[in-house]
């Protein structure tokens, strides 16, 4: 017993070391493959109910869509693109509030499209959330606000705001979304779509228009393309922005630079490609359900419990038009030879629609 212990060890020693280590390295291996199918296995399964297996969801390709809840987000940020169904879905984050730990910090910027370049509206925008941040401290915050991409997550903006921020969008097609803006504009806001109407009406057919029988709904029903058709013969001021075929979700992803002004160019365009891959979602108007349905799945300490919200509202779109004679010509928009000059204008909103579309139903 008093000589010392062997600094070897035998050969069979060393051998049964080895097939044991073995043995357990294949068993982990093997449990820890069987945990991740059976995790793809119940995210391909789950909402399986309101989504078709045909339209399996995917958020953008930085974040790319995972089964595994987002817990770690404090703040969401929804810089919502108008006539979008973005009161739609505000309209649901109002009835999770009630329900729910979760604060909303929103606002509409009546001066969105008439400032939407330079470094005033970044800076109002963090202004007003680090202002209000002491709201939301220690609880789940929604921001949303009418705005163009703001990079957040940056460390030189707003550096006590919580990170990371998850910035969600829901887009509408391009064309249809235009059209919504001028019969919105024109028809259904108040005394001011008066006022634009009787600009229209008399730069396109030299008609005045009663106001009374514009309360009254009397009212004439001026498509799209005549306005199109009269700015570019007249190019009047008194017609309405959307006459003149602005891009809009070009300009919206690219950001607040002077670069972003020029949506056919290639820069501005480059750009809202590379913002729409820091989009934790990226949702469709005509899918307004499955994407409630994705936030609510991927971003359960915001929006757990959306989908009942928006079933509670009976899935409608608020703010939707009702003007006679609209519903069927945005239906026949696409195929109306009349809007081809208006389709070709649009392609580069068109193109990162198709993106956005072609990444939501993959």
């Amino acid at each position: 017993w008093l000589q010392p212990p062997p600094t070897t060890m035998s050969a069979t020693v060393k051998t049964r070391n080895f097939q044991l280590g073995s043995l357990f390295g294949f068993t982990l291996c093997w449990a820890l493959s069987q945990l991740w199918n059976v995790s793809i296995r119940h995210c391909h399964e789950v909402h399986d109910t309101r989504i078709p297996k045909r339209e399996k969801l995917h958020t953008s390709i930085e974040s790319e869509w995972k089964c595994v809840p987002d817990l770690k987000a404090k703040l969401v940020l929804y810089n919502r693109l108008p006539k979008s169904g973005s009161t739609t879905f505000i309209n649901v984050t109002k009835y999770l509030r009630r329900t729910r730990n979760l604060t909303i910090v929103g606002t509409n910027d009546p001066d969105y499209f008439y400032h939407p370049f330079g470094l005033r509206p970044v800076h109002d925008y963090i202004f007003y959330l680090e202002g209000s941040a002491h709201l939301w401290r220690d609880r789940y915050a929604f921001a949303h606000r009418h705005t163009h991409f703001i990079d957040l997550n940056s460390k030189f903006l707003a550096p006590s705001l919580p990170r990371p921020i998850r910035y969600i969008q829901i887009v509408r097609d391009p064309l249809l979304l235009l059209i919504s803006f001028f019969y919105y504009d024109v028809y259904h806001r108040g005394r001011s779509s008066y006022l634009a109407l009787n600009r229209a009406s008399r730069a396109i057919r030299g008609v005045w228009v009663n106001y009374t029988s514009f309360r009254a709904g009397n009212v004439p029903f001026i498509e799209f393309h005549e306005c199109v058709e009269a700015f570019d013969r007249t190019r009047s001021p008194a017609l309405p922005v959307w006459c003149s075929v602005p891009l809009l979700l070009v300009p919206w992803f690219c950001g607040h630079d002077k670069v972003c002004e020029d949506g056919h160019s290639t820069e501005a365009q480059a750009r809202a490609l590379r913002h729409y891959h820091r989009y934790h979602l990226v949702g469709l108007t005509s899918h307004i359900d499955a994407t409630v349905a994705m936030l609510e799945r991927t971003l359960p300490n915001h929006f757990a419990g959306a989908s009942a919200a928006l079933d509670a509202q009976g899935g409608q779109h608020a703010n939707q038009h009702r003007l006679p004679g609209y519903a069927e010509y945005a239906a026949g928009a696409h195929h109306d030879p009349r809007l081809a000059e208006v389709r070709r204008r649009l392609a580069p909103d068109t193109a990162l629609y198709s993106r956005i579309r072609r990444d939501f139903h993959r």
